[in-house]
Order: structure tokens, then C-alpha cells, then sequence
């Protein structure tokens, strides 16, 4: 967090040129590596999976710079550690999320939620990744935004975005279950051992 929204403020243009940066690296790769016949849909793959990781580390960056007014008598290290715990906010919530769908899936799993999608997936194991959100949600908002470094950051604000980052998440991760179908590849990275890759 800072109290100078410069990068806040030049989002459109990082933006722009962010995108435009991706597609024409997914024209080069194309190019090098020739049509297959279908060649929009290789441009398309190439640019989301290079749009992907480039968006989540500049959305990182707009987070980390969010104009936070800092509290009376904090130290000169607070905005970074405010940065920091903005930042850590959604990634707690994703994590949790992963972590209570799995354990959730497998000791209560029933009912598959997407068979076609994601055959291990199952709808328990989506509703206590929700709760796993939920849980994640509140713990970010209350003991480490709100009382450890005074971020006035409401519990019911922690709970919404858990749930709504919980429900992305999964619906990401099947999207990218497909993805990883089609590719013959199980994980997308060892990066995080255990949750399927850093996407």
C-alpha cells in the first residue's frame, strides 16, 4: 500500500500495453512454430496462457499500490507490510479454498460436480471450498487487516470477498482442469507441491 497512486493511476496504459505485449508474442510463437491449421485457435491459447500469469502479477502490483491512509502512530514500515497483506489476501483465500475442496472432497465426495470437466471433483468438496473461502476471508479481514495493522476492513467485506474469490477459484481451477486435459499434463508447475501448479 502507498499513499501515491501513480500506479494506480497509469493502470489503463500498463494495461494496454500489457495486452498488446501478449498478443504479439502469441503471433511470434505461432509464426515460429507454423499453422497447424487452426491457427486462431493456437494464437488464442498461446495469448491466454501468457495473458494469465502476466494479469495476476499486475493485478499483484495494482494491490500492492492501492492508496491505504495509514493509521496514527504507524511505523515508516507499515505501507509495505499493508502492501504485502492486501496482496496475501486473495491468495490466503484461493489457497484455503484448494486445500478445504480437497480434504472436503475426500472424506465427504458423493456427488461429482463436473464429470466431464474434472472427474475427482465433487459438489461436497466444492461447498467446503466455499467454506474454506469463507474461513480465509474472515481471518485476513479481522486478526491480520483489521487489528494488526489497522486497515479498516469490515468482517462482512471479508466474508463476501471470500466467498466470491472461493467460487472464482474453483471455477478457474475446473477451467483449467480442462486446459490441462487437453495438454496430456496433470499439474501446471511443481511451484506449489500439492496444488496442481501456480495458475
Amino acid at each position: 500500500a502507498t499513499t501515491r497512486p501513480g500506479v494506480v493511476a497509469a493502470g489503463p496504459v500498463l494495461w494496454t500495453a500489457t495486452v498488446g505485449f501478449v498478443l504479439l508474442l502469441a503471433l511470434l510463437a505461432v509464426g515460429a512454430r507454423g499453422a497447424d491449421g487452426r491457427p486462431l485457435l493456437s494464437v488464442a491459447i498461446t495469448a491466454v496462457g501468457a495473458l494469465i500469469p502476466a494479469g495476476g502479477m499486475m493485478h499483484a502490483i495494482f494491490i500492492r499500490h492501492l492508496p491505504v491512509t495509514p493509521p496514527a502512530g504507524a511505523s515508516g514500515d507499515w505501507p509495505a507490510l499493508a502492501g504485502v497483506a492486501l496482496v496475501a489476501y486473495p491468495l490466503a483465500v484461493t489457497w484455503l479454498t484448494d486445500s478445504a475442496a480437497y480434504f472436503g472432497g475426500r472424506r465427504w465426495g458423493r456427488r461429482k460436480l463436473a464429470p466431464r470437466l474434472s472427474p475427482g471433483k465433487t459438489v461436497e468438496g466444492a461447498v467446503a471450498g466455499l467454506l474454506g473461502g469463507l474461513a480465509g476471508g474472515l481471518i485476513v479481514a479481522g486478526p491480520v487487516l483489521t487489528q494488526w495493522l489497522g486497515i479498516p476492513f469490515p468482517l462482512w467485506a471479508g466474508a463476501l470477498g471470500g466467498l466470491l474469490i472461493g467460487a472464482l477459484s474453483q471455477l478457474g481451477d475446473l477451467a483449467e482442469s480442462v486446459w490441462k486435459r487437453e495438454a496430456g499434463v496433470k499439474d501446471s508447475g511443481a511451484f506449489f507441491p500439492g496444488h496442481g501448479g501456480i495458475l
